[in-house]
């Protein structure tokens, strides 16, 4: 199989574009005149980096960036995506995914397995995925849709907003959590064996919820 790369990068004129593949790894940074690190390359923030895989192909692949947006689409054994900062969006992974960026928004859809999810500051999306989700933003939006799954949430400031959701085991004996330090929790459809839910200040609203434990708090301390 023939993996395409594509690669712009807008730096100095003594700057020279680098692709390295060593161990099954892509390297890519510009190589200047005041020296390089230690794969020979100097990272540079301004690259834009296009791979293209055949379909079918299906490798195991681990994003690692130390500034820039992030954005894989239907790389189906995705691993881990890591951004310093900046934005992260992925759809179609099967086997489970780690994202974290120091700051930035977070998209996922369309994935399985286990997601754990962490971002400094941003918002976070998931929709219409069947995982298990654990989503952490020290200031941001939470928003969940059409997800089967255990639910753990929780950001520091920001509203939690939670529409079609269920557990994979229909509700039997899983748990859900969302909690936010300062925001309104809205919860829709709901069907789960027990959620708990929790914000410092702010309101939390119920739609249709079918759970065999509910635990609302909600506390403001002046």
């Amino acid at each position: 199989s023939t993996v395409t790369v594509r690669a712009r990068v807008h730096a100095p004129e003594d700057a020279e574009l680098k692709i390295a593949l060593e161990g099954g790894r892509l390297f890519a940074g510009h190589q200047s005149m005041d020296g390089t690190n230690g794969n020979g390359l100097r990272a540079y923030p301004a690259i834009d980096i296009d791979l293209l895989v055949p379909a079918g192909a299906d490798p195991l692949v681990t994003v690692q960036t130390g500034k820039g947006d992030v954005r894989l689409k239907g790389m189906r054994r995705a691993q881990s995506v890591r951004t310093g900062k900046g934005d992260v969006s992925v759809s179609g992974t099967v086997n489970g995914l780690q994202i974290d960026s120091g700051a930035g928004d977070v998209s996922v859809s369309g994935c399985g397995g286990e997601l754990n999810i962490h971002t400094g500051a941003g918002d976070v999306a998931v929709s219409a995925c069947q995982a298990n989700v654990t989503a952490k933003t020290g200031r941001g939006d939470v928003s969940i849709d059409e997800v089967i799954g255990a639910l753990q949430i929780n950001t520091g400031s920001g509203d939690v907003s939670v529409g079609n959701w269920q557990t994979s085991d229909n509700g039997a004996a899983s748990i859900g959590t969302i909690h936010t330090g300062s925001g309104d929790i809205s919860v829709g459809n709901a069907y789960a064996g027990s959620l708990r839910v929790q914000t410092g200040r702010g309101d939390c609203s119920l739609g249709q919820v079918r759970l065999g434990k509910l635990d609302v708090n909600t506390f403001w301390v002046r």
